[in-house]
């Protein structure tokens, strides 16, 4: 009990444990917060401007793909996060008409589906289902579809990506179906001499040998799972 002074009340006294349970509802200052890295390395590998679609994706991004993916590699429990926000990168792009940063997104994807079936590999393809082909997402269905020839491309080039990550023990050979069909339609219809306005220039030539990729892959899968493709 504290000291009486001439009648002054006594000063209470602190229980310590009560002050511990007081200073730990004290958030931590920034400094010792878990930081989302994440937040900061998917925006950084989109450049303030959008590069040339004429052009190879600059080296410097390329680089900050391979970051990108490092991180991903020894925190794959982040790549949810990750896939998310990309994603909804690409859509922010598709939305402003920046057909560069759709590319470089699309980059991205490819180079992290590429090194998940790597032998050092810590994630799969599974990890990035939910945003590349499931509902509501459906990323690559929504570019395959797009009415712009190079933004198709960049949807065949996914596919190809996406379906060349799988193997007989993880694959999604029944929802990539439908997308091999369409682009199997589109190559036919080019072949037939039907592709009209996509496939005139530089831009339809690329979608048609992006598509022909896309078969390409599911043909080859199919054969690793002995089934028949269905085209």
């Amino acid at each position: 009990p504290g000291a009486d002074f001439g009648g002054l009340p006594a000063a209470p006294v602190c229980d310590p444990a009560a002050m511990v349970a007081c200073f730990s509802c004290v958030p931590p200052p920034a400094s010792q917060r878990e930081r989302k890295i994440y937040n900061v390395l998917v925006p950084d590998v989109f450049p303030a401007g959008p590069p040339s679609v004429d052009a190879p994706v600059p080296h410097a991004t390329m680089k900050k793909i391979s970051k990108l993916q490092e991180y991903c590699m020894f925190n794959p429990g982040k790549i949810g996060k990750v896939s998310r926000r990309l994603t909804r990168r690409i859509r922010q792009a598709l939305a402003e008409g920046t057909p560069g940063h759709v590319r470089v997104g699309v980059s991205a994807y490819v180079y992290l589906l590429d090194h998940s079936s790597s032998e050092d590999r810590s994630y799969s393809l599974n990890y990035f289902n939910q945003e590349l082909i499931h509902p509501p997402e459906e990323l690559i269905s929504s570019l395959v579809n797009h009415t712009d020839p190079f933004i198709r491309t960049q949807g065949f080039e996914l596919l190809a990506a996406y379906i060349r990550a799988q193997s007989e023990v993880e694959n999604q050979l029944s929802a990539v179906k439908p997308l091999v069909q369409r682009a199997a339609r589109f190559v036919a219809g080019i072949a037939g001499g039907g592709g009209g306005a996509a496939a005139s220039g530089a831009a339809g030539g690329g979608a048609l040998e992006a598509g022909m990729r896309a078969v390409r892959e599911y043909v080859v899968l199919c054969q690793r799972l002995k089934v028949l493709p269905e085209l």
